[in-house]
């Protein structure tokens, strides 16, 4: 659990960094 849980979110970050809209890729997210 301990090591899915960091990998979500690790690809939070990168997803939001990637994308130039702040609420673009917390949508698909939530």
């Amino acid at each position: 659990m301990r090591k899915e849980k960091r990998q979500v979110v690790g690809i939070i970050p990168s997803r939001y960094a990637s994308s130039r809209f702040p609420g673009k890729p917390l949508a698909p997210i939530a």
